[in-house]
């Protein structure tokens, strides 16, 4: 397993409310473990790129990640509904990608 995979899984151990996490057993806490690590793998994209940009106030992170689909229509409709996709942050960083693509051309969105 990868640093990511048990980092993720430590932290969903720690999660649980310490009255409950001071009652499992070494075994107990092993087979969440192992329980875990099977049921997610650490996804595979054609497409993976991750950036962590500097900005004022503090860090942003960019992710493009790409590839093959293989969600099931119930996991793409309830992502559809909790990440929809016209929010005023999705919307600015569309606008700004468009400048940024249009000052690259060279000012190509003149009429000539």
């Amino acid at each position: 397993m990868t640093a990511m995979g048990e980092a993720r899984i430590e932290q969903m151990l720690r999660r649980l409310p310490p009255d409950v996490r001071e009652t499992l057993s070494e075994d107990q806490t092993e087979a969440i473990r192992r329980a875990m690590s099977e049921r997610w793998p650490e996804p595979r994209h054609p497409l993976d790129l991750r950036l962590s940009l500097p900005w004022p106030g503090g860090g942003i992170f960019i992710a493009l990640v790409g590839g093959r689909e293989r969600r099931s229509p119930a996991r793409r409709r309830m992502e559809r509904a909790s990440r929809p996709l016209g929010t005023i942050g999705n919307v600015l960083f569309f606008i700004m990608l468009a400048i940024l693509l249009a000052l690259l051309m060279g000012g190509g969105m003149a009429i000539a």
